[in-house]
């Protein structure tokens, strides 16, 4: 019996389909994306590009912050994480793709030659 559930249960993961862009925006999520004005993503099935960036960041974070160590509760994980974000990530952690420059660094360099209207 259970080896005709787990064998049940993979042939199910396989025939998923991913859902189609008409029955995102008919969902509450993709409504609540349509009222505040954000479109969602809907690159084409099994494009490697369509998250990368995204993938990337958060393979980052896990390995940086997230498995180095064990957080007590949701609060004190969320509290670590926002502490990356904001006195590390944002502001000291090279990044390749802004010539290995912090986004604060690369963003107060652009603005730079900026003129405020």
């Amino acid at each position: 019996m259970e080896a005709q559930t787990i064998r049940g249960t993979r042939t199910s993961f396989r025939s998923r389909r991913p859902v189609e862009g008409d029955l995102v925006r008919q969902a509450p999520f993709g409504r609540r994306l349509e009222e505040v004005g954000l479109v969602p993503s809907m690159g084409r099935t099994g494009s490697a590009l369509d998250n990368a960036m995204a993938e990337s960041f958060i393979a980052t974070l896990k390995t940086e912050l997230v498995h180095r160590g064990r957080f007590p509760d949701r609060e004190v994980a969320r509290s670590a994480i926002f502490e990356y974000l904001e006195a590390f990530y944002n502001r000291r952690r090279l990044h390749s793709a802004l010539s290995y420059q912090s986004p604060m660094s690369y963003e107060e360099a652009t603005m730079e030659g900026v003129a405020v209207a």
